[in-house]
């Protein structure tokens, strides 16, 4: 199943309910792009990447893009819904700007774990929901080759824990404070305006960029997202 129809099944099998929320579509700015993030005031921005930063699954960072991205590098993360093997091309394009994270769940462990690269470098950490924390567990989990091929379930936004897990690991490295401003930034309602809201942060929904560099089946998706959204986060 590719990422799109698998993200789609996982959202409508877990957060149903939320759709049908008003508050689930709260947005906080309406951006033309995320040049517009630098005149912006917060502690963290969580970025999507398809349509956000760049076309869908782009091999090249976006030009016009760059001087803002390297101006808000140090306080700034992007998240994944993709692949495991798509996340390391997006480590390739981006890791040098900021860390690179997904959340998953391994055979053998109950707890999720969110995969992140900094600078490049692998770390993985467990997240407990209940308690809101991380643990660095990279040292116990170091056979790659074995780990990534353990993993049985991606956990896709709208689920609010990869927002909650990602707060947490800036807590936890000193990126933050919990009492953080923190901004979701993203193209999509249904996956990256929602999981903001659900997991208790703002909403920043920008202009898809080229939003017709997605599949048919996506672009049809992204049609009936903004009529809902727009309509949803304006009562």
């Amino acid at each position: 199943m590719s990422d799109h129809h698998e993200t789609a099944k996982q959202a409508i099998k877990e957060n149903w309910g939320d759709f049908f929320k008003r508050k689930s579509y709260k947005v906080t700015h309406r951006l033309k792009n995320v040049n517009e993030l630098t005149s912006l005031n917060y502690d963290l921005f969580i970025l999507d990447r398809d349509c956000t930063l760049q076309e869908y699954h782009g091999k090249r960072r976006v030009l016009e893009f760059e001087e803002t991205l390297k101006a808000i590098d140090l306080k700034s993360e992007l998240v994944s819904n993709s692949s495991y093997e798509e996340l390391l091309k997006i480590r390739d394009l981006y890791g040098d700007l900021m860390p690179i994270s997904k959340l998953v769940k391994f055979n053998g462990f109950n707890n999720p774990h969110l995969i992140r690269f900094v600078d490049g470098k692998l770390t993985i950490l467990s997240y407990n929901d209940i308690l809101g924390r991380v643990n660095d567990v990279t040292t116990l989990m170091s056979q790659e080759d074995k780990l990534f091929g353990g993993i049985r379930y991606n956990s896709k936004k709208p689920n609010p824990q990869i927002i909650k897990s990602v707060i947490a690991t800036n807590i936890y490295t000193g990126r933050i404070n919990e009492n953080a401003n923190i901004l979701m930034v993203g193209d999509r309602y249904f996956t990256d305006i929602v999981a903001g809201n659900l997991a208790g942060i703002y909403a920043a929904r920008v202009k898809p960029y080229k939003p017709l560099s997605d599949k048919p089946d996506l672009i049809a998706m992204r049609i009936i997202d903004s009529l809902v959204g727009n309509i949803a986060s304006r009562l």
